[in-house]
């Protein structure tokens, strides 16, 4: 039987898990069963690029919500997956990059599987966002 050393306990939602000290907070809660939506984060990189901006979490003791790709776990944290501010920041990037995607499920290969809807439905909130126009690409430069 091998025994896992330097683990950490922390709270996810209110549930008791534990990851190995070092590990960041979305490694801890996707490896527990806790989905936390995310584009960017690859395991295998030394410093995550934190970039889609998808993965917000409120930690006790934080006044404003953090990237959780970015976090290392401390034993004894707590963290919500679902805090409002996290929520609305997560709503807010995952707006702004479906602002930007050609938007035709129907004849996409992945529909169905695609992780932009679990990320959706997630968050709960539409492919297409409504408050944001679509971006119109391959218009030609203005002149002056």
């Amino acid at each position: 039987m091998t025994i896992r050393k330097n683990l950490v306990t922390l709270l996810i939602d209110g549930q008791m898990v534990k990851a190995r000290a070092g590990d960041k907070v979305l490694w801890a809660a996707l490896d527990n069963g806790i989905y936390i939506p995310n584009l960017c984060a690859i395991r295998e990189r030394p410093e995550p690029d934190a970039g889609c901006r998808l993965c917000w979490v409120e930690v006790m003791g934080q006044k404003e919500p953090l990237p959780a790709c970015t976090i290392e776990v401390k034993d004894g944290m707590s963290v919500s997956t679902a805090g409002p501010k996290a929520l609305t920041l997560a709503r807010a990037g995952f707006g702004l990059l479906m602002a930007s995607h050609a938007l035709d499920c129907a004849k996409c290969h992945a529909n169905g599987r695609c992780e932009l809807q679990i990320i959706a439905k997630s968050l709960g909130v539409s492919l297409k966002p409504k408050e944001l126009r679509k971006l119109v690409r391959g218009l030609p430069p203005d002149s002056l």
